[in-house]
C-alpha cells in the first residue's frame, strides 16, 4: 500500500484553489430552463369574436413577458363539473374564469388579495358588489377577483310590442302579464311570448332575483339570515306563476344560457331578460331580427 502524503494547510488552499481555476476555465454547462407557463380557462362566449380577441391578446402578452400562455374554452354549463374535476384531480389551469361567484371553490384557491390590491392602485376601489361576491369576511380571503358586472336589462322585438300598443316595451312586471296574451292572439306561432327561463340555470337565477328584488323581498337580511319564506318573496312566487300561465310553456323550466337568446333570435319569443350577447349575436350572424330588437330598463313592480 502507499503511504499517504500528509500536506499542510497552505498546500491544500493552493492545490483546491487551483482545481477549481481548472473547472472554471473548462467547458461551460448551460441548464435550460422549463419555460413559464400560464393555463387559463373560460367559457365559451356566445359572440365568438371575443374569444378570438382574447386568446390574441394572451397570447401577445405572454410573449411579450417570456410566458407561454394557452387559453382554453368550454361551454358555461360545463364550468362547474370541470372546476370539481380539476380539483378532484389536483391539476389542471391556473386561471379559471366563473361567470358567477365560485365561492364553493374557495379552499382550493390561492389568496387574490396581492392582485385586488394591484387592480385598485392602478383603477380606485373595487365596487362593494363586486367585493361582496368575491371576498370572505370570516376568513378574510378574497378568492376570486370580480373583474366585471353584467345587468340584465329587457330586449324585446319593437315590431311585435308596437302591434299591441306598447311602441317603447314593458315598465313594469305586469306589463308582461298584460302583453302575453296580446302578443299570441296576433302571432300564434310565438308560443313563449315572455321568455324569461325558469330552470336551474344562471339567466333563470338572475331574472328570479330581479322578481324577488322588486317586490322587497330578498335571499337574506342584512344581518345574512334566510328570509325567503316572507310575505314578499310569496308575492314574488305568485307573480311569477301568473307570468308563466300568462307567456310561457313547460320548455322554460329546462333552459339553458344561450335559450332566451336562441328564441329572441329565432322570433320565437318577444322578451327576454339578458346582456348584450343576444343584440351581437344576432349582429354577428347579420340576422335581420338584430334591427327589430331594442333594449328597455329592467321591470319593477
Amino acid at each position: 500500500m502507499m503511504k499517504h502524503k500528509r500536506i499542510d494547510r497552505r498546500e491544500f488552499v493552493t492545490t483546491t484553489a487551483g482545481a477549481a481555476a481548472a473547472v472554471t476555465l473548462g467547458p461551460t454547462i448551460r441548464i435550460k430552463r422549463r419555460q413559464k407557463t400560464l393555463k387559463i380557462l373560460q367559457w365559451s362566449h356566445f359572440v365568438p369574436a371575443y374569444d378570438g380577441w382574447f386568446d390574441k391578446y394572451a397570447k401577445d402578452w405572454g410573449t411579450a413577458k417570456g410566458i407561454e400562455v394557452t387559453v382554453d374554452h368550454i361551454a358555461l354549463a360545463d364550468l362547474g363539473t370541470r372546476a370539481n374535476a380539476e380539483v378532484a384531480a389536483q391539476q389542471g389551469h391556473d386561471l379559471f374564469q366563473f361567470l358567477s361567484p365560485p365561492g364553493a371553490f374557495e379552499p382550493q384557491v390561492l389568496d387574490m388579495v396581492d392582485v385586488v390590491q394591484e387592480a385598485e392602485r392602478q383603477n380606485g376601489p373595487i365596487l362593494d358588489l363586486c367585493k361582496r361576491s368575491t371576498y370572505n369576511p370570516v376568513t378574510r380571503k378574497w378568492f376570486g377577483l370580480s373583474d366585471n358586472y353584467v345587468p340584465d336589462p329587457g330586449d324585446y322585438l319593437k315590431s311585435l310590442w308596437t302591434e299591441i300598443g306598447m311602441p317603447d316595451g314593458p315598465v313594469t312586471w305586469e306589463d308582461l302579464v298584460k302583453a302575453a296574451p296580446l302578443i299570441k292572439s296576433k302571432h300564434p306561432e310565438i308560443q313563449i311570448p315572455i321568455g324569461i327561463g325558469m330552470s336551474q340555470e344562471l339567466d333563470s337565477n338572475m331574472a328570479a332575483r330581479a322578481m324577488l328584488w322588486s317586490f322587497d323581498g330578498s335571499v337574506q337580511d342584512q344581518n345574512e339570515n334566510v328570509v325567503l319564506k316572507s310575505d314578499h318573496a310569496l308575492e314574488a312566487l305568485e307573480f311569477g306563476v301568473r307570468l308563466f300561465k300568462a307567456g310561457m310553456n313547460p320548455s322554460v323550466m329546462s333552459w339553458n344560457a344561450a335559450s332566451n337568446n336562441q328564441a329572441l333570435n329565432a322570433r320565437q319569443t318577444g322578451y327576454i331578460l339578458n346582456s348584450i350577447s343576444a343584440y351581437r349575436t344576432a349582429q354577428d350572424n347579420k340576422l335581420p331580427v338584430a334591427d327589430d330588437i331594442l333594449r328597455s330598463s329592467s321591470c319593477s313592480t
